[in-house]
């Protein structure tokens, strides 16, 4: 018998892994049964056992939420440096990650490391607006409220916009020609020395700059 291992958050969320996923048809919209079972030992003691079925939902509900340019795959599996390694996600790549689009296995690869204490985590809460605004515009206001719910549960820190934040953003608007919006993420990234995690191609503007991850193909 196999053995898929996750890790639970400490508010009781868990990652389930791609390969289970992939095996199981599991995808946005399915939901997971945990169901506990009675077995007999050896020595004649009940055991309980706990084992996840995947049930398919006609409810829209997302799913639980591994990275290149320098993708995010062996080399990223190591154990970490002596120091903390800080990754910026911008909004692609936590939609990416929610709407388990190509390039999603790479973002739960970092969300594992950072559950095992190998990566920090940073996001601008710029760019968790942007996230929400575009979840919002697409999906509605229902399923924008629960990606919210879902992503607190995650090793993502929050990082608020300063002033100075704001005005490494519209350096980076006005020498780079990036959305303003994106200079957050890339200010963070630039201020924390950072790499940032996107699937979004605007970013190879500043390519040069920063030390960019894409989830999938600029």
């Amino acid at each position: 018998m196999k053995t898929e291992v996750a890790t639970v958050t400490t508010k009781g969320q868990l990652v389930i892994p791609s390969k289970l996923r992939r095996k199981y048809s599991i995808k946005k919209g399915t939901k997971v049964a945990f169901v506990e079972e009675e077995t007999a030992s050896s020595s004649n003691r009940s055991l309980r056992n706990l084992s996840a079925v995947s049930v398919a939902a006609s409810a829209k509900t997302p799913r639980l939420w591994n990275f290149s340019s320098k993708s995010v795959g062996a080399s990223e599996s190591c154990e970490a440096p002596h120091a903390m390694r800080h990754i910026v996600l911008d909004a692609s790549a936590v939609i990416t990650f929610s709407d388990d689009r190509p390039g999603a296995e790479k973002v739960e690869q970092l969300i594992q490391l950072a559950l095992d204490g190998k990566r920090e985590l940073l996001m601008c809460v710029v760019n968790w607006g942007e996230m929400y605004y575009s979840v919002w515009r697409d999906q509605g206001p229902g399923f924008a409220h629960h990606i919210l719910a879902q992503i607190a549960q995650l090793p993502i820190h929050l990082v608020p916009a300063d002033v100075e934040l704001a005005r490494h953003a519209a350096e980076f608007k006005t020498n780079y020609n990036l959305p303003y919006v994106d200079g957050f993420a890339a200010a963070l990234a630039l201020q924390r020395k950072a790499s940032l995690a996107t699937s979004d191609k605007d970013f190879a503007h500043v390519e040069k700059k920063l030390d960019i991850l894409w989830t999938i193909g600029p």
